[in-house]
């Protein structure tokens, strides 16, 4: 719309510009949180391994050895917390067993910790 010279744009005009700017605005927070949160999702492994969450996957060059060696690994390395859980990702993680410790007495995951053991050698990574 071509407007000539000295001339106002309408109040009609005026009211549509500023309903559109404004609810242009107010619509573009949620899209910037799906779009942080979105990226946040699809890169989580790689977020987690840059942040040392998740040590590198040391792959299976041996046999591996029972979960029972990993598991008395990680409690005489830490005597005052008690397993709670027990994980494997032979696809993402080949050679890793992640074990989740809480203090002794809790029964939550509130303060659990990540604990990852070899699983060729029974060792802890760190």
């Amino acid at each position: 719309m071509s407007m000539k010279a000295g001339k106002r744009p309408s109040r009609w005009y005026r009211a549509n510009l500023w309903l559109h700017r404004w609810v242009s605005l107010v619509a573009t927070l949620p899209f910037l949180i799906l779009c942080l949160t979105g990226t946040i999702l699809i890169f989580h492994e790689d977020i987690d391994a840059a942040m040392g969450v998740i040590p590198a996957s040391p792959g299976l060059t041996g046999a591996e050895r029972p979960f029972l060696e990993s598991v008395n690994a990680v409690l005489s390395a830490y005597p005052k917390e008690k397993i709670i859980f027990l994980g494997v990702d032979a696809e993402e993680h080949p050679g890793l067993l992640l074990i989740n410790t809480v203090p002794l007495g809790d029964t939550n995951f509130d303060r659990a910790a990540l604990r990852f053991t070899n699983l060729t050698t029974a060792t802890l990574t760190e």
